[in-house]
Order: structure tokens, then C-alpha cells, then sequence
């Protein structure tokens, strides 16, 4: 067991996102989530934060599910259509709507009314239906339907394209994307599986080389996967209408009960699936999955909340469904098949009232971060090769509301040498996190990093980090510094020169110390509460 450290503080920061790599902040902006599409490339001006506007509400910001290849990364969110976030160079970024192409699509219609198109190309193609019979479970083309795939065979070839227009329950309006083979009324046609009216996916993840994307409110258990190694084309077949190993899947879950996706993560060899009811785990009879050959099997039977789950080595650490256990989807040798251990089981208080968002840092040592419901941020020392299970409570410095301050998001991210913002921190992993406190009688939210250990080896004494949302000067001697605006009206702790210094009052953005310093770290300070194993007695002598 490694010794125990005292908790650093957590430094406040304008980001500064002049190094790679990055730690990207969602959140609503009003009367702009209402857009369909937003493009932002941002240029970095006097240091100021890097924003680009989203599509989400405040509502929706907690349960945003992520798959990141490189510099992308595509962002799945019940409700909204799937986005993806572009980093092009250190300062230029966007948030598109991912543009699917050719798929994925409902199953064929099996019903009598046909489709015709008024032309076989063109941005804005009438398309007419004989029925509503077929479409939208009777109902017909829907107003919602609008940004929905439709797939057309009048001839030797599918065609298809994006409904653009709806102008009644039998006729809309299609951007072609594909040329219809003919004019003439065909039987043989698809609709898009995902839209506003069937829903969009709420998970996704890449393995062997495809996106997979699961889980709309009208196919919660189907799961999809794109054309290997071109993630966003979902076609399901080649131009001759036949299946090949390389097309687009999709696959529903046989399950006794409803048994909704919520969240997907890829290993070296294993894609686990985690929905309300188990956990999955699919396989081939072949080296790879292909649209002939998959086989998805349930392994255990907790069932998952929709959080996203870390893959740690060769584990998944996942939260069950009543969000106040985290389990770790492992496989067991001695019994051949997939095990989950609760990992709370010796401490079920401290995820108590629930748990909403989890990370985790490797370096310097394996720690799970975890964000409760009440701003609670719990930590679980993780060590899988020494079954390592032990667990702590964060609570970060000042007040909110009266009671302790809270944390409403975490995240890690691979350290740097090279960040301005988080020094030398190419030896460990860099957690971030969003506090919310009441400062000056307002709600304010402030995004802090969480410093290195102190090593006495290593760093001077006046550069310790004991206090949270920090200012660090290092100038002149003097006894007056500014810089704490974002404090106004709080007491604050110093450390200066590397001594303790008495607590001042934060008033007019700085602070009057008691001495002269040059170097000082002030910030909100915290308690540090530590209580040991009893001690063994040994053997009476």
C-alpha cells in the first residue's frame, strides 16, 4: 500500500488552451441550443477561455457519452442528434452535427404503399407516398421526420438521400444524396432509423476498427456499427446489394426482459455492453465481428446506470443501475465467464445519494474520481493487480448555500510539461474539476486543476499547495496582492514564503497580508481528516 499524502489544493484558472492536451467544458447558452448546427472556429485573444456553443440544455449536460478517436470526438446524447467535437490546431475547434452516410436504416417496408420520387437527383426532390400505411406506425411522414434518412430501390441500385421538407403526412421533400435509379413508384424502400421521430443514439464507442452506436427511444436494444475503418458511413450493403464482411451491422439484444443500452466500452479483444438489465459481451465464430457473424451474450445480470464507464486495464469499471455501486466487469478464469464485484461493498455510504460522473488518473497513483449527486467527490484507490480497493472523501474548500462547496463535474487527462496552466505535469495525470461556491453572495462555478504531491526532494517549501481555488504570486516582496476577485469576501488562507501566515479577508479582488513575502499560494482552506487501521498489539511478551 503506498503511504498516505495529504490532499493538495485545486488551482483556479482562466483557461488557456495553448498546449495539448485539453480539458473541454459543456454547458448551455440559452436561446442557442435551439440551433440545428453550430460551427465556432475559436482564436485564442489575451488568454481568455476557448468556447464553442452546444447544442445541449442544462438538463442534458450530465449524461453526454463520448468515443474520442485522436482528435475527434463523437458525442451521444439522448434527445439530441449525435455531434462531434474537431480539434483542427491548438486553437482552432468545432462542435458539427455528425453527417451520416447511407444508414443506419429501419427494416425494408413490408407493406403495400409505395414511394416516388418526382426526379432522380436534385436538393430538394419531391417524394410522395401512396399511404401512411407502413410510414411512422400508420401515421405517416411526420414533422419530425425532417433530417431523416430514406432509402429508395426503383432500380438496379439503392438511392438515398435526407428528408429536407415535410409538407404532409404523404408527401416531403429529399436532398439526394444518391441518385434514385428511376421516377417510377417502388414498394422497396427503407427509413432512417435514427431522427427526431424514432430518436437518436444515447452511446457509442469504437472497436476493431468501426463506431458502434447504440440504444434510440424505439430500438433501446439494438446496437449499430459503422462500414470498418469509415465511421460515419453506415451503409449496410455493397453497390450490389449484397452484405460483405467490411458493410455496416446492426444487431438487437435477445433479452427476457427490457434490457435498454446505456453504455459501450471497447478493449484490446472485448467490447463489453452494459444495459439496464446486464451486462453483454458479443463475439464471432471468426477472427472479427462481421454483419453474418455476431453472437452478443449476456454475462451478469446487475444492470447499469447511464454513466459512462472507465476501462481500466482490462476491467470496466461501470455504476449499477441505482447509481450507488460501482462494479468491475472482469473475467474469471476459474469460472470461464465475465464476473462484476462491487467495489463499494466494504464502504456502501460513500456513494450514498448517487453517483453521476466518474474519472480516472493513472499517474501518479490509480485513483477513481467520482462525483456524487450532492457535489460530494468520493475517490477509490484502485490497484488491480494488488486487489487494491480503498476509499476516501474529497470535500473542497469554501461554502456553497451555507453547507460545504461542490463539485458538479470531474475529469483526467494525460499531464504535460508543456501547459502553461498546470506546471510540470508530465509525471502524472491532471484532474480537473468544475466547484461551485457562493462567493460575495452570488453563485459562482470556477474550473480548477488539482496540483502534484509536494515532494521535499523535489520542491521548495514556499511552492506547497495546500488550499483550493489558489493564486499563486511570485514577484517582488510586498504585503498586498491582487488577483482574487473571483474570492471577493472570503477568508482565504496564506502560505507565503513558506510559512503560515494569519487567514485576511478577500476585499476589492486582493488581500493584505500580515508581513511582506515573495512568494505566496492563497486560497479556501480545507480540513484534513486522516483516521488509521487499529494497530496490531503483537504477541504478549
Amino acid at each position: 500500500l503506498s503511504p498516505v499524502e495529504k490532499q493538495v489544493g485545486y488551482h483556479c484558472v482562466a483557461f488557456t488552451p495553448d498546449a495539448s492536451p485539453f480539458y473541454v467544458q459543456f454547458r448551455n447558452l440559452g436561446s442557442n441550443a435551439d440551433k440545428d448546427v453550430q460551427i465556432d472556429n475559436v482564436s485564442i485573444i489575451d488568454n481568455l477561455a476557448l468556447e464553442i456553443d452546444s447544442p445541449y440544455t442544462e438538463a442534458q449536460l450530465y449524461q453526454i457519452m463520448g468515443a474520442q478517436s485522436n482528435d475527434l470526438k463523437y458525442l451521444f446524447r439522448s434527445g439530441v442528434a449525435p455531434y462531434k467535437l474537431e480539434r483542427r490546431t491548438l486553437t482552432t475547434w468545432s462542435l458539427v452535427r455528425v453527417a451520416w452516410e447511407d444508414g443506419p436504416y429501419i427494416l425494408q417496408n413490408s407493406s403495400a404503399t409505395t414511394l416516388t420520387p418526382a426526379a432522380t437527383s436534385g436538393v430538394a426532390v419531391t417524394v410522395t407516398a401512396s399511404s401512411i400505411i407502413g410510414i411512422n406506425g400508420g401515421r405517416g411522414f411526420l414533422s419530425t421526420d425532417v433530417g431523416r434518412l430514406v432509402r429508395i430501390d426503383n432500380g438496379a441500385e439503392w438511392g438515398w438521400g435526407i428528408i429536407v421538407i415535410f409538407t404532409n403526412t404523404t408527401s416531403v421533400d429529399v436532398h439526394v444524396k444518391k441518385d434514385f435509379a428511376a421516377t417510377t413508384a417502388t414498394a422497396d424502400w427503407r427509413l432512417g432509423a435514427w431522427s427526431d421521430t424514432t430518436g437518436w443514439p444515447k452511446t457509442g464507442g469504437f472497436f476493431e476498427q468501426r463506431l458502434y452506436v447504440a440504444s434510440t427511444d424505439d430500438q433501446s436494444q439494438t446496437l449499430w456499427a459503422s462500414q470498418t475503418g469509415d465511421f460515419e458511413n453506415l451503409k449496410p450493403d455493397n453497390d450490389n446489394n449484397t452484405v460483405e464482411d467490411d458493410d455496416a451491422l446492426d444487431f438487437t439484444l435477445s433479452a427476457d426482459s427490457v434490457s435498454e443500452i446505456r453504455w459501450l466500452s471497447a478493449g484490446e479483444d472485448t467490447l463489453a455492453i452494459g444495459t439496464a438489465g446486464g451486462e453483454w459481451v458479443p463475439s464471432a465464430s471468426g477472427i472479427v465481428i462481421t454483419p453474418l457473424d455476431i453472437t452478443i451474450r449476456r454475462q451478469t445480470t446487475h444492470g447499469s446506470a447511464l454513466v459512462e464507464p472507465l476501462r481500466v486495464d482490462h476491467v470496466v469499471l461501470f455504476v449499477q443501475k441505482a447509481k450507488r455501486k460501482i462494479r468491475e466487469f472482469v473475467f474469471n478464469f476459474e469460472f470461464d465467464s465475465f464476473l462484476a464485484p462491487d467495489m463499494t461493498r466494504l464502504a456502501q455510504h460513500i456513494t450514498t445519494p448517487s453517483i453521476v460522473e466518474m474519472a480516472f488518473q493513472q499517474e501518479p497513483d490509480s485513483l477513481v474520481w467520482v462525483v456524487r449527486s450532492d457535489g460530494v467527490l468520493p475517490t477509490l484507490t484502485f490497484r488491480r493487480d494488488e486487489d487494491v480497493v480503498g476509499w476516501s472523501r474529497q470535500i473542497v474548500g469554501g461554502s456553497f448555500s451555507g453547507a460545504a462547496a461542490v463539485v458538479d463535474s470531474v475529469a483526467s487527462i494525460v499531464g504535460t510539461d508543456d501547459s502553461s496552466q498546470v506546471q510540470n505535469s508530465g509525471d502524472r495525470d491532471e484532474v480537473w474539476i468544475i466547484a461551485k461556491r457562493t462567493i460575495n453572495g452570488a453563485t459562482k462555478r470556477y474550473v480548477e486543476f488539482f496540483e502534484g504531491y509536494f515532494d521535499d526532494l523535489l520542491h521548495a517549501q514556499e511552492d506547497a499547495y495546500y488550499a483550493d481555488s489558489i493564486i499563486t504570486y511570485d514577484d517582488i516582496s510586498t504585503d498586498t496582492i491582487s488577483g482574487f476577485s473571483h474570492l471577493e469576501g472570503e477568508t482565504v488562507k496564506v502560505w507565503g514564503d513558506g510559512a503560515i501566515l494569519p487567514n485576511v479577508v478577500v476585499s476589492g479582488g486582493q488581500v493584505t497580508l500580515s508581513t511582506s513575502v515573495k512568494v505566496a499560494q492563497i486560497g479556501l482552506a480545507y480540513t484534513h481528516r486522516l483516521k488509521t487501521l487499529k494497530i496490531e498489539g503483537g504477541s504478549p511478551i
